[in-house]
């Protein structure tokens, strides 16, 4: 695939060798149309396919061979010298390559293969691929040395799959293949690379082909098609990032390709999360954990991103479209990105991820609603020895992070590098000592975070006078050091507040809970919702309270949920607005008007309990006795775990 220009003129060249390519594809696409026809190599309708007729597949035959006769038409009108032999064994490599895994896809296509057939395919694609000398040098502006074998073969397969993935609706996949080969196509010529010839071929046997796979489609790309054109996409791309500057090598391309790319990372991901649930914990001893199932990578779904935009309410040529529409924009983005600044790379970068991660969340996948679904909660809820080894490496971690970021952000360079070690090991040093790792969080109070705050401050002065004795005052720049404090302030305080918010808004999602109405607003209905919230045994899901003191305006909320007055409860068990009642009232309440609202309860078979704490006495014998007053044969246990004794929710007869 090293290709010369050899007219006088790169222009016109270039642009006759599209219409080599369009025209043979729209030549030899009707051929194979009615020759997949005759041999009954068809799609048929139902199922996940969206087309309402047999449609028969071997579209990628037709690319194929309208790419070798293009090709071929090419090196005879300019006197074999558009296509240089100078690296001839390495375009028969490739050659070798596209024909084997474009065979795979017709075999496919007429016979249906494993996904893990297909996949050995294409591994074997990528070998011969860097064995062809081509390899993915540099990531991120790092050089990759001995893993760039690997991960190259990684990026054919990911790209290959990619293409294949989004061939779900008519003309999708060839047409963003399209915008990405243009895209490849002015990079390099900017360049001044050897692919531009080939890329001309190839934009120009796309455009043909997509006149009879735009919809309504006379012929798919099937997989013959699908594996072809990710093949050589992906090649291509690490063709166009040899005369790259390190620091863009491979992003071009990534950006290029990132609807296909972001297509393949989204199934990934949703395939691995979609077998993840979340145990409940049993009881108030329990603890959050994983339930795991095998992953179904290789399973096909109705959930890939032209789906959603189907069941969304999207037509299939509106979809097609908008994602027409998305393809050129990245494109556009990578195009900005080979001669902007360095600074305007890592723009870049950040708003296609902001704008990307706003757009996917458009799309309502369940299962990336990860709070709701409470994934983190397992994380959260670790056992105590190893929650405090693992707060201690998160702490160290997210120091290093905060004083980097602080740093940046006041674009200082004068303090030593080496204070990236120190202060974070002096402020994590500070909490170990402040004891903020041996106080638990998950009914963390007042006095909790009153002592955090505390060690947060000591360890905030510690870290200064250090970095002043070492660099000298000043130096680091107050600036630094107060942004550095505020985002380690932050982190500390929310990962100990994270468990109580996620499972919050986990508990919220219980809708098969029965649901409770908590009569009473004191510190006794307080303890009643936090009790059934953190003991899902209970089966319940407190949905308001119901305000005891009738001199209490109405309209408030109480932990997010409504007050209701007493008033407004007579009349809701006729309605069914909740299926317990929970009785959790403050001293002095009116039992004769409680009285009532049980009884209408009752009629409406409403369960009623009631929730209580208090001491019980524990029978101890004599001989165990501590010394003290005689008590009869009977002492109080107060304080202690085993005389505090919680009659919760006891049903009310």
């Amino acid at each position: 695939m090293v290709l010369a220009s050899g007219f006088p003129d790169a222009l016109v060249t270039y642009g006759i060798l599209f219409l080599l390519g369009l025209l043979s594809s729209v030549a030899i696409t009707p051929a194979v149309r009615r020759f997949a026809l005759r041999i009954r190599v068809v799609d048929m309708p139902g199922g996940r396919r969206v087309h309402s007729t047999p449609t028969p597949r071997l579209g990628g035959v037709a690319v194929y061979v309208s790419l070798g006769l293009s090709l071929g038409i090419g090196s005879l009108l300019a006197g074999t010298a558009v296509f240089s032999v100078e690296n001839g064994w390495r375009c028969v490599a490739l050659a070798v390559a596209a024909t084997a895994i474009t065979a795979v896809g017709v075999f496919d296509d007429a016979f249906s293969l494993s996904p893990r057939s297909k996949l050995a395919a294409e591994i074997l694609a990528g070998i011969i691929t860097v064995a062809a000398g081509y390899q993915i040098d540099a990531v991120f502006g790092l050089r990759l040395g001995w893993l760039a074998p690997p991960l190259t073969v990684f990026w054919v397969v990911a790209v290959v799959n990619a293409v294949n993935m989004v061939d779900g609706l008519d003309g999708l996949a060839t047409g963003t293949c399209l915008i990405v080969g243009t895209t490849l196509l002015f990079v390099s010529g900017y360049r001044h690379e050897n692919s531009v010839a080939f890329l001309a071929v190839f934009c120009g046997v796309l455009a043909g082909f997509l006149r009879y796979n735009f919809t309504p489609a006379k012929i798919f790309l099937g997989d013959s098609g699908s594996l072809l054109l990710g093949f050589l996409i992906a090649v291509l791309g690490i063709e166009s990032a040899y005369k790259a500057a390190v620091s863009e090598a491979i992003i071009v391309p990534i950006l290029a390709l990132g609807l296909p790319l972001t297509e393949i990372t989204v199934t990934v991901i949703r395939r691995f999360l979609k077998v993840i649930r979340v145990g409940l914990p049993n009881g108030n001893e329990g603890r959050y954990r994983y339930i795991l199932s095998r992953p179904a990578i290789f399973a096909a779904d109705e959930e890939h991103i032209h789906h959603r935009l189907v069941a969304l309410g999207f037509s299939g040529l509106s979809a097609v479209l908008l994602l027409y529409a998305v393809s050129a924009t990245l494109c556009g983005a990578a195009l900005y990105f080979i001669h902007g600044r360095p600074i305007d790379h890592l723009a870049t970068l950040l708003a296609v991820a902001v704008i990307g991660a706003v757009a996917l969340a458009q799309l309502r996948y369940e299962e990336f609603r990860v709070l709701k679904r409470g994934l983190l909660l397992p994380m959260l809820d670790l056992d105590p020895s190893l929650r405090r080894r693992v707060s201690i490496i998160a702490d160290l971690i997210f120091a290093a992070v905060a004083y980097f970021s602080a740093s940046l952000a006041e674009g200082y360079a004068g303090a030593p590098s080496f204070l990236i070690l120190i202060i974070p090991a002096i402020q994590v040093g500070c909490f170990v000592l402040g004891g903020l790792y041996r106080r638990s969080y998950r009914y963390g109070g007042t006095e909790d975070f009153l002592v955090m705050l505390r060690v947060l401050v000591f360890a905030s002065a510690a870290a200064w006078f250090t970095a002043w004795a070492i660099c000298g005052w000043g130096n680091p720049s107050v600036g630094v050091l107060v942004i550095d404090d505020y985002v380690l302030m932050t982190w500390v305080l929310g990962s100990r507040l994270a468990f109580r918010v996620v499972d919050r808004a986990f508990t919220n999602q219980r809708t098969s809970e029965h649901r409770a109405l908590i009569f009473g607003t004191g510190a006794s209905a307080c303890l009643a919702m936090e009790h059934i919230r953190s003991d899902p045994s209970l089966g319940l899901r407190v949905v308001g309270f119901v305000d005891d003191d009738e001199r209490t305006p109405g309209g408030y909320l109480l932990a997010g949920l409504p007050i209701l007055k007493v008033q407004e409860l007579e009349a809701l068990p006729k309605h069914s607005e909740f299926d317990e009642l929970v009785l959790a009232p403050r001293e002095g309440c009116d039992e004769a008007r409680l009285s009532e609202i049980l009884a209408r309860c009752r009629e409406a078979k409403i369960g009623i309990r009631r929730f209580s704490i208090g001491y019980d006495e524990v029978q101890v014998p004599a001989q165990a006795r501590r010394p003290g007053p005689a008590n009869g044969d009977k002492q109080h246990v107060r304080d202690g775990g085993a005389g505090l004794l919680l009659n919760n929710t006891d049903a009310v007869k």
